[in-house]
């Protein structure tokens, strides 16, 4: 059986990528856009906001405001993709909608990181020591969901990056992307260590005083 210090252990360490994960989701800079030289202007781009020195900060992505109103072109690499084709509007075939979609998945992270923690309190809390004894299977489970939602996030934000005209010039990875990019990676391990540590604990069973 796991010891309840090992499902200690986990919470605070999820607690810590979970923090993460909250703070990415809200924070305006995922993609940052830098106007040619000698110009100093930017445009960062959150997943739920786009923001300039000038303008501040609006809801992003909206049709109303031209969000979706442009095809491919330049990309982060500065590769020509091309054209702009009026038949297909949108910043490359389903912008709007690709954006969308890794906005949902990181809110759809969020809300199974407050299940991991649940079912890690409950565990903690919980008398029955065959709870302790499989819960680690329900944690691991939520905790690799958790990670591939922010996985999926991480790649659709990637693609729209290298292809999309709307991420022209300077275009980098900004904060909340990487913090993404480090909870996911964070939680991948933690899954690792907690079904190795279970695999351990059942074939060297850790007695507690009780």
């Amino acid at each position: 059986m796991i010891p309840a210090a090992a499902y200690a252990s986990t919470a605070a360490y999820f607690g810590l990528s979970y923090g993460l994960s909250l703070w990415s989701l809200f924070h305006s800079r995922w993609l940052v856009v830098a106007a040619p030289k000698p110009f100093t202007s930017e445009i960062a781009y959150g997943l739920l906001v786009r923001c300039t020195a000038s303008h501040g900060c609006r809801a992003f992505p909206q049709e109303d405001l031209g969000d979706c109103g442009h095809d491919v072109g330049q990309s982060l690499h500065g590769t020509v993709l091309s054209s702009v084709d009026n038949d297909n509007p949108g910043y490359g075939p389903g912008f709007c909608g690709a954006w969308r979609a890794a906005r949902f998945a990181a809110i759809a992270a969020a809300v199974i990181g407050v299940l991991v923690l649940v079912e890690l309190a409950g565990t903690l809390l919980a008398k029955s020591y065959a709870r302790r004894a499989r819960s680690w299977k329900v944690v691991a489970t939520l905790l690799s969901t958790h990670a591939i939602c922010l996985v999926f996030a991480t790649l659709i934000i990637s693609d729209l990056a290298s292809k999309s005209a709307l991420f022209y010039f300077d275009t980098s990875y900004g904060t909340g992307y990487w913090l993404t990019y480090a909870s996911w990676i964070m939680e991948g391990c933690g899954v690792l260590a907690l079904m190795a540590f279970a695999l351990y604990a059942r074939r060297f069973p850790v007695y507690e005083v009780v």
